[in-house]
């Protein structure tokens, strides 16, 4: 019973396993784990938009301030490692 309920409110940890700023090596990876069973989480991160009052500046997706980063549960870290280094 203990191990069901800490289940509903332990969040699970991720960790960061790559990050690029090139939208084809981060989708390649992203679908070479997904090819491995490997769960993904993306973070995207555009540090050209800036916050105007509720709204953000229109910016092009693809460039140099462009951040693409992916995590995968902690306990598949080291898998996950060797899918994207090793193959």
């Amino acid at each position: 019973m203990f191990e069901w309920f800490s289940k509903l409110f332990v969040r699970e940890k991720w960790e960061t396993v790559y990050f690029t700023q090139k939208v084809d090596d981060y989708a390649m990876i992203k679908q070479r784990l997904a090819d491995n069973h490997i769960a993904v989480k993306t973070k995207f991160t555009n540090s050209d938009a800036r916050d105007l009052g509720g709204r953000t500046r229109g910016t092009t997706f693809g460039t140099a301030s462009d951040y693409y980063e992916i995590l995968v549960k902690a306990e598949n870290v080291h898998e996950a490692n060797h899918i994207i280094h090793h193959r």
